[in-house]
């Protein structure tokens, strides 16, 4: 077996470089997660390249007319490449927010808004006996273990016969 073959690769970058310095406005892409866990910490991922002017950055989370911003900076040196956190909502069942990202300078003003499932997974039960089938009058042997997401312990472990 051969090296991999790079080279469309490389090409491919080339262009995209080439038509983003093309262009004189900032470019910027931001990265997040389209589908995230109530109550838990998310990470998103911004860059903003091609700054000529200051930009005055900031990123929240909107639902029901209510804006929570969790990130806003002056980028003013340069390119920029952040990652950073923010602490989901918590929500009884499911819930679809707005991730609202906006920039703006003196000559330049965006905003997107992309759409973001915040779920409550909830806790899970499960009940196991010690046989598949039992006769009349035996022991029954129960095991019942609630578990979260993230498969840990939510409850004490309970532990029961039955005849």
């Amino acid at each position: 077996m051969g090296r991999p073959d790079y080279s469309s690769l490389w090409r491919g970058l080339l262009i995209l470089a080439l038509s983003l310095r093309a262009s004189a406005e900032p470019q910027f892409m931001v990265v997040f997660p389209a589908v995230v866990e109530s109550g838990t910490t998310v990470q998103y991922c911004l860059s903003v390249l091609q700054v000529s002017e200051d930009l005055n950055l900031k990123v929240s989370l909107e639902s029901k007319g209510e804006e929570r911003v969790f990130y806003r900076d002056v980028c003013d040196d340069g390119d920029k490449h952040i990652c950073k956190t923010f602490q989901a909502p918590v929500v009884e069942d499911s819930e679809i927010q707005n991730f609202k990202f906006e920039i703006q300078g003196k000559k330049f003003h965006k905003i997107e808004t992309h759409k973001i499932q915040i779920r409550n997974y909830g806790l899970k039960t499960f009940v196991q006996t010690d046989k598949p089938m039992y006769l009349p009058g035996q022991t029954v042997h129960f095991r019942v273990v609630t578990l979260d997401s993230k498969l840990k312990l939510a409850d004490t472990l309970v532990s029961f016969e039955m005849k």
